[in-house]
């Protein structure tokens, strides 16, 4: 996942495979573009964990999160994200979940 247009990178958090290490595994954390602006990832997430979106894979600098500064109080299906946001709370249960960024209206759901 990245700026509008540009190279895509991982979740990050301990709700994600690859946890709060930085860079993570690519390609198995590297969201692909289905159009402008927008990006799908499928991943294993931690039931009730943390995880946030940075634009590249290895830098901290551009982290996008939750919209409030309050750390997982985001609606867990999908929710508004902003630059420089709080983590973001994983669904309940463990599982396999469709990921979708746009960065064009700034959401984030999940499937």
């Amino acid at each position: 996942m990245a700026r509008r247009g540009a190279e895509q990178g991982p979740p990050y958090g301990d709700a994600t495979p690859g946890g709060w290490n930085n860079p993570v595994p690519t390609p198995s954390q590297q969201f692909a573009e289905t159009s402008l602006g927008v990006f799908e990832l499928t991943v294993s997430l931690t039931g009730n964990k943390s995880f946030l979106f940075l634009p590249v894979n290895g830098d901290w600098s551009h982290k996008v999160g939750g919209l409030v500064a309050t750390n997982n109080t985001n609606n867990v299906s999908g929710d508004y994200i902003r630059a420089e946001g709080s983590d973001l709370k994983a669904p309940a249960s463990d599982g396999t979940y469709k990921i979708t960024v746009n960065l064009i209206t700034m959401t984030y759901k999940v499937e």
